[in-house]
């Protein structure tokens, strides 16, 4: 019990560094919108391009974390994607019956599962609140994302504090994700109360960042570039 207590409290804190680590950047200031299309071109990028669909898509990765200064999440996300990627490069192994086949589709999946990683690091949930505000002009209605957001990686750190609390008095693995459930509960009991006063007065603000939304706009033209090229249109 104690193995698994480990397990997950390691997977706990690798997940929490890939995906809430770090501070608000430059980068971080672009519509959500050129996120989830940079992960579709990275998606046919990497189903027709090969191992050189791999390389186009990584490459520019690399360049957006250093950066965003963010290398320290990077390398927890390639933590956790190689772990599904070298899952998937055993278990194929009987059917591919070819190393290489094997190795370039786990390299697919974890240069995908990087993108995903880095577009949920990315995603800023005040951008979101500032629409539904700006279209409803209701507060309360855009309070809940940012609210779930701030919830969600508390949750994970007192999943991990609970964990190494548990093993270190030896007790069983159950116990801390009772606490973990009551803590939550505890957080929207502190979160509903602190804020049912502002609700009101509640304006949610963010902004594009002129130098990030074209960093991007590069960044998708490479990859259509890229994908184009391996699709001889060009």
């Amino acid at each position: 019990m104690k193995a698994l207590s480990r397990v997950i409290r390691a997977l706990a804190g690798m997940f929490y560094n890939a995906m809430f680590g770090g501070h608000d950047t430059w980068t971080r200031h672009v519509p959500t919108v050129m996120l989830l299309i940079e992960v579709v071109l990275v998606y046919y990028l990497l189903k027709f391009g090969g191992v050189w669909g791999f390389v186009a898509a990584f490459f520019p990765l690399i360049i957006l974390h250093i950066l965003s200064r963010s290398l320290h999440s990077m390398i927890y996300m390639l933590i956790v994607t190689s772990i599904p990627a070298t899952w998937y490069f055993f278990t194929s192994l009987p059917f591919t019956r070819s190393i290489e086949i094997s190795l370039v589709g786990s390299l697919k999946a974890m240069s995908l599962g990087l993108w995903l990683l880095t577009t949920i690091f990315y995603f800023n949930p005040m951008e979101v609140s500032y629409l539904i505000y700006k279209l409803t002009k209701k507060t309360g209605l855009s309070l809940y994302l940012p609210l779930t957001w701030k919830m969600i990686p508390h949750t994970m750190r007192d999943l991990e504090n609970a964990l190494l609390v548990n093993e270190l008095k030896g007790e069983s693995s159950w116990v801390p994700l009772a606490v973990t459930l009551l803590t939550t509960r505890e957080y929207e009991k502190l979160y509903i109360e602190g804020l049912w006063t502002k609700m009101s007065l509640f304006k949610p603000h963010f902004w594009y960042d002129k130098e990030a939304v074209i960093l991007h706009s590069l960044l998708i033209a490479f990859l259509i570039l890229h994908l184009l090229i391996f699709l001889n249109l060009i």
